[in-house]
């Protein structure tokens, strides 16, 4: 299974620590170069990412509703897009109707998280208007 994090910013990088070895991990970060492995994490094209069947996206709320736009033709129908910051229902409003939609807000910050996830807080359903999306393709 390939996931694809868009933003390697430090949830991006926390994310990916935790999942890599378990899973392939592919990135896009506009500041990374191309083809730059680290961590066993690959660094490729957005369009290669927004291919996975899982993408995580972890960027700057001001670059946040651009990514969603830039990815929303590319993504697998039926892919899982995972949103890491406060955008909560503008990935309904933006993404295509046939993929799945789990906006959430992590109640933490990176620092707070390096020495683990377990017990971290994070609302996951906190935004009608996801469930209705998400809840209406079923």
């Amino acid at each position: 299974m390939f996931v694809g994090i868009i933003g390697m910013g430090a949830f991006g990088e926390l994310i990916a620590r935790h999942i890599v070895g378990d899973i392939t991990v592919w990135v896009y970060d506009p500041k990374l170069m191309i083809g730059m492995e680290r961590r066993g994490v690959l660094s490729t094209t957005l369009e290669r990412v927004a291919g996975c069947v899982v993408v995580v996206i972890t960027t700057p709320v001001s670059s946040f509703e651009a990514v969603l736009r830039d990815i929303g033709n590319v993504c697998k129908p039926g892919a899982l897009i995972v949103d890491v910051g406060s955008g909560k229902t503008i990935p309904a409003r933006l993404m295509p109707k046939n993929v799945r939609i789990i906006a959430t807000h992590p109640l933490f910050g990176p620092q707070s998280a390096l020495g683990g996830l377990f017990w971290m807080p994070i609302d996951a359903d906190s935004a009608p208007e996801c469930r209705k999306s998400v809840n209406s393709e079923r």
